[in-house]
């Protein structure tokens, strides 16, 4: 039984939740759409903490929340997002997606990507889909243009 327990608890009983977009501090819309700056501390924190995010989605298992509240669904889908689309594929390939997120996985990722990353990427095969998840998440909407260039340093900088 103890082997039992060691095999299925790893970490103990500790569990962490991380929710990025509440988590970190986000620029905000004001009453009258103007964009609402982040203060100095919260920029630093945000500037602390992005550089570490691929860290979260590449090591610990992922749970997509891909829902979006009634009133914004018509013109807000979790699909559409830069950052949660860079975010998605960084989980992608780094098989983080499977044992929370199976239905997004199912529904967000061709089967050939997911088909590929499951037998394994040789370097041309690795070079493609990171290329194809540049022009994706390239085509995504974020709410900072500045995002932009942060999310696809590569991309942005070769054009």
């Amino acid at each position: 039984m103890s082997g039992l327990y060691k095999a299925c608890c790893i970490g103990g009983w500790d569990v962490v939740v991380f929710l990025d977009f509440a988590c970190i501090p986000q620029k905000g819309v004001g009453e009258d759409s103007s964009i609402i700056e982040r203060t100095p501390e919260e920029q630093a924190i945000f500037d602390e903490c992005l550089p570490s995010m691929g860290v979260l989605y590449s090591t610990f298992p992922v749970l997509v929340l891909d829902e979006v509240p009634d009133e914004l669904a018509a013109t807000k889908r979790y699909a559409d997002s830069g950052w949660c689309t860079c975010e998605f594929h960084v989980a992608l390939v780094s098989h983080t997606l499977h044992t929370y997120s199976g239905e997004q996985l199912l529904t967000m990722a061709r089967s050939s990507q997911v088909e590929n990353i499951n037998k394994g990427l040789d370097e041309a095969t690795a070079a493609q889909l990171a290329k194809r998840a540049q022009e994706e998440v390239a085509s995504k909407n974020f709410f900072s243009e500045d995002d932009r260039a942060v999310a696809l340093p590569d991309l942005v900088n070769d054009s």
